[in-house]
């Protein structure tokens, strides 16, 4: 009976051990995020990873946070409605980034709306 009291002691420890390992690889990415021209924050501006899945968006104040198991040096990407996209290499420390979007204007393409009568007997 202690005998596999044990083995489960060790398999709870395997995981635990592996567990703490997991978080240890991962870094934490913060900073602002502000218009180019008045320099006040942007809320809502999408930030990811290049190549990645998940990310964030940045507060009302224009701060954001995130945890992620990339190796320096990444790619982060930021993305807003309105505002060019920008990439911007990480290689040293990940916080304190300061990310700075200017506005930009798309243009759509030309709409071509079209319609046709038939008559009917009714």
């Amino acid at each position: 009976m202690s005998r596999i009291f044990t083995q489960i002691f060790y398999v709870l420890l395997f995981v635990y051990a592996g567990n703490i390992a997991a978080q240890a690889q991962s870094i934490t990415v913060s900073g602002t995020v502000k218009d180019k021209q008045s320099k006040e924050g942007l809320a809502g501006v999408s930030l990811t990873i290049k190549g990645q899945s998940g990310g964030t968006a940045s507060t009302s104040n224009g701060s954001f946070t995130f945890t992620t198991t990339a190796k320096v040096p990444f790619t982060l990407v930021a993305s807003y409605v309105g505002y060019g996209t920008i990439e911007q290499q990480v290689t040293g420390s990940t916080s304190g980034i300061n990310l700075e979007l200017e506005t930009a204007v798309v243009l759509g393409g030309d709409v071509v709306v079209s319609a046709s009568r038939t008559p009917s007997a009714y």
